[in-house]
């Protein structure tokens, strides 16, 4: 957990850890719980993080 190589590092171990989740079909993760997004979302709120919210408001679409 202290090396990571790619950004794929770092999703496969949110993935594992169970802060994100893979959707097989768009090949996309998300996050799966609402608590974490939100606390996600206080976190990056700020600016550079426009594509970041956006995706994470489809993800509370697949909800």
């Amino acid at each position: 957990m202290t090396t990571f190589s790619t950004r794929d590092d770092v999703l496969a171990l949110l993935v594992h850890l169970g802060y994100l989740t893979f959707d097989e079909a768009t090949e996309e993760v998300y996050i799966p719980n609402q608590e974490i997004a939100q606390e996600f979302l206080n976190v990056v709120d700020g600016p550079g993080w426009d594509g970041v919210i956006q995706a994470l408001n489809r993800s509370e679409e697949l909800l």
